[in-house]
């Protein structure tokens, strides 16, 4: 963030007619604890992570030709993303192996479900075998070749 020329702002911010930005903090964040009661407790709140980001996105996604959702808490929209933006190519963006980060429960039943994905993307051909599944999965290099 330090790169840009000022930090993020809270809210929505239309850049142009291309580019929307968000900032947000949804009041909570899907976590996985060393306890499995805990665990257990927590995973009836996270829709609230949801809804905070439904209620955010529904303007946006409106006017969207593409949404691509990043790899992490962000797959829990795949539902969502789907119902406000049906008309639209919805990528999930695989950067990380989620089931080596100790994601949640939820997250790892959320990444399996690609149905609300058009098409998911990723640079590793080790983490593409994972979605051998999904009818459209890509390896994408992650950077822009030199001689581009």
């Amino acid at each position: 963030m330090a790169a840009r020329d000022c930090p993020p702002h809270f809210g929505t911010r239309n850049y142009g007619p291309d580019l929307t930005s968000i900032y947000s903090l949804p009041p909570i964040h899907p976590i996985k604890t060393k306890s499995a009661r805990l665990n257990r407790w927590l995973e009836p709140s996270y829709p609230l992570f949801i809804n905070h980001w439904r209620r955010l996105l529904g303007g946006p996604l409106a006017q969207a030709d593409l949404v691509i959702c990043e790899s992490g808490s962000p797959v829990l929209l795949g539902p969502r993303l789907a119902e406000l933006a049906p008309q639209v190519v919805r990528f999930y963006r695989v950067l990380d192996d989620i089931c080596l980060l100790n994601a949640p429960d939820v997250l790892l039943r959320a990444e399996r479900n690609h149905h609300p994905f058009t098409r998911t993307s990723t640079a590793s051909p080790h983490i593409g075998a994972r979605f051998a599944h999904h009818p459209n999965v890509t390896l994408e290099p992650i950077g822009i070749p030199h001689a581009e």
